[in-house]
């Protein structure tokens, strides 16, 4: 007789992916914060195309901490937003961001939702 596993089990990289997402979402948003403090923002001087890229700033770094309890509306926060800011660039600069930082942004929210995925997989297929 076979025994299958717990319900509650999950992939063993889950909890390392976890923790990666969270150290990186706080690195994330204290750079964020690092950045919009040592710069000073006069919200008085913002044009209105600042105000959404900083908006959408706003939303990534909420969906980076809602993450730490909610991997998939954390996660998807994060991306969205993200995906925002670089289509404003886009559409005033006419070119996408460069650099290599911009992407290294949305990582945190890829790996929540890479763990909410990889939790929910291991879940169903226990429960056949």
């Amino acid at each position: 007789m076979t025994v299958k596993p717990a319900a509650s089990s999950r992939p063993s990289w889950i909890p390392f992916a976890r923790w990666l997402a969270r150290i990186l979402a706080v690195l994330a948003v204290g750079m964020v914060l690092a950045f919009l403090l040592g710069e000073g923002v006069d919200a008085a001087r913002l044009t209105p195309v600042e105000w959404l890229s900083m908006a959408a700033f706003a939303a990534l770094c909420a969906g980076l901490l809602l993450g730490w309890k909610r991997e998939v509306a954390g996660g998807a926060l994060s991306l969205v937003a993200l995906a925002v800011f670089y289509a404003v660039e886009l559409a005033v600069n006419g070119h996408p961001l460069r650099g290599w930082v911009w992407p290294l942004l949305g990582v945190p929210g890829a790996l929540y939702l890479l763990c909410a995925w990889g939790g929910r997989v291991r879940h169903r297929d226990a429960a056949v």
